[in-house]
């Protein structure tokens, strides 16, 4: 317990236990409020033990005395989601690694943890659950919070958003050799050459794709285009992807172009490549009809001359569009009000104000790198939309969400956004509205 003695000129002039608690290996919390009875007093603050037997010992710390008015307010815990460390897509029946951290400022430990996976898996109390299975297809977002020892709960957990597609992800893949058990007829190689191997995931063969002896990025389009002329749907689209000793990046890249001019990009959540075949699968909607749609897969490497191994691709129209009418038609009216500077278009984003979905649209006259992101008001970076090293040049759409990095949603107000490419430093603000 505590005790609080008050003595004047040497003599005890009052004296308050706080309430007991029995010695424990957790952490156990002792406050005392105390009221002193004479001014110019002096207060011995103890704190002591009561053993049950000899030589016993116990630990202390996180003491402190106040004025009135009560001790310092507790400061919550921060979790952290370590991985996965990005928004990721699977089929139905895969796992997802999750593991995470946490910190206190106050030191007041132990913490204790909550993964909710949104209904896509049993919710758990495990710092790190390991790998966890989503059986039904859907979209989920998963929250990681930390508590700490005095009961406060982090105010803003971490989030990632798990996109589960059904398997096969469409009824039947509309492409007319999805699996490669012919040959490689179809497609091509662009940085890369492609060929026939052995060994598949649907089947008993697959495409590999070979860059050369270059860290650049390279990737396998449909060639000739299977949707050469868009309608009011969207379009869904799959492939797995293994490598027997790469770990590059790769993901499902989506391109519309009308008129030899790119109006839209979509990536799917990335996988890092292993041994093992992993599912990539994203929605598109078209910025305009009539379009033609570019389906890639590429990888980004992390050393030269990477391969991967590309299977059981598949495509897919859905039943109706997944961004509104009017969105598109506001997108497509804008576009043609963007200012030309000679050959170069200037970045705007519309629609603007961002209520659910808009474009971020731009051109760059020289191919290289590009990375894209935005920022809020602080200048904190909220999303990144584009991280390429090696990006054609021409015209370029992003989509640009009410959503941040993690899936969460951002708050209405004024954003940033910077483009960084081969011609320079661009950049500009928009409004997000809900």
């Amino acid at each position: 317990m505590i005790r609080i003695f008050e003595y004047a000129n040497g003599t005890k002039v009052g004296q308050l236990d706080s309430p007991a608690v029995t010695l424990s290996p957790a952490w156990q919390r002792l406050d005392a409020d105390y009221t002193v009875s004479q001014t110019g007093s002096v207060i011995y603050f103890t704190v002591r033990d009561n053993p049950v037997a000899a030589a016993e010992s116990f630990n202390l710390d996180d003491a402190f005395v106040c004025p009135p008015g009560g001790p310092p307010p507790d400061q919550a815990p921060n979790g952290v989601i370590s991985a996965p460390g990005a928004a990721v897509g699977i089929t139905a029946g895969q796992s997802v690694n999750f593991t995470g951290a946490g910190t206190d400022p106050d030191n007041h430990l132990p913490l204790t943890y909550l993964w909710d996976f949104g209904g896509g898996a049993t919710n758990t109390t495990q710092q790190n659950p390991g790998d966890v299975m989503f059986a039904n297809p859907g979209t989920y977002t998963v929250t990681f919070t930390a508590t700490d020892a005095l009961g406060l709960a982090d105010p803003t957990p971490d989030s990632r958003i798990i996109t589960v597609y059904a398997a096969g992800g469409c009824p039947a893949s509309l492409l007319p050799n999805p699996s490669f058990e012919t040959d490689v007829t179809g497609w091509k190689g662009i940085g890369a050459t492609i060929a026939r191997v052995a060994g598949g995931s649907s089947g008993s063969f697959s495409c590999r794709v070979t860059s050369p002896a270059s860290t650049s990025a390279f990737y396998v389009e449909d060639s000739p285009r299977t949707v050469g002329s868009t309608t009011g749907v969207g379009y869904h689209f799959g492939a797995s992807v293994r490598s027997d000793a790469a770990h590059g990046v790769c993901r499902i890249r989506i391109m519309e172009y009308l008129n030899n001019t790119k109006v839209g990009e979509l990536d799917s959540p990335v996988v890092t490549l292993s041994p093992s075949w992993q599912r990539l699968e994203v929605s598109y909607t078209p910025v305009q009809t009539g379009s033609a749609l570019y389906f890639t897969v590429k990888d980004n490497p992390v050393v030269a001359a990477e391969a991967f191994d590309v299977d059981d691709c598949s495509y897919c129209p859905l039943a109706r569009s997944t961004a509104s009418a009017a969105q598109v038609k506001a997108a497509s009216a804008e576009m043609e009000e963007a200012v030309a500077f000679g050959a170069r278009i200037r970045s705007l984003v519309a629609p603007n104000p961002v209520v659910g979905a808009s474009l971020l649209k731009f051109s760059t006259l020289r191919s290289g790198p590009l990375h894209v992101a935005i920022f809020d008001v602080s200048g904190r970076r909220v999303r990144a939309l584009a991280d390429d090293s090696q990006s054609p040049a021409g015209f370029h759409a992003l989509l640009l969400d009410e959503r941040g990095d993690h899936g969460a949603r951002l708050d209405s107000g004024v954003y940033f956004y910077r483009i960084r490419s081969a011609d320079g430093l661009e950049q500009g603000r928009f409004l997000i509205m809900h």
